[in-house]
């Protein structure tokens, strides 16, 4: 049976960077430090640039200096609402959140 080339490619796995992401950067804001260590890892080796915030302040400078192209954001962020800081997020950016 011949293979066919798909979205994905000629193997018919996904790669792991979508055609156009190489280098994008993205915030990871998350208060559980051993799910961060695991998007670093990951998400370095994947090729992308990351930084990461575990408080609403510091996420919200480190938005406001590297205008990520991405947010991960937890919800649930100890005693502070992630919904706030969504809030506050799109307060400071014109694109979609």
């Amino acid at each position: 049976m011949a293979q066919h080339d798909n979205a994905w490619g000629g193997n018919g796995r996904m790669p792991l960077l979508p055609e156009g992401s190489a280098g994008a950067r993205i915030l990871i804001i998350d208060d559980d430090h051993e799910l961060v260590d695991l998007l670093r890892f990951s998400l370095g080796r994947a090729g992308f640039e990351f930084s990461a915030a575990c408080e609403p302040s510091e996420a919200l400078g480190l938005f406001a200096l590297e205008e990520p192209d991405l947010v991960l954001l937890d919800l649930r962020l100890g005693p502070w609402d992630g919904l706030e800081l969504l809030t506050a997020i799109r307060r400071r950016s014109r694109e979609a959140v």
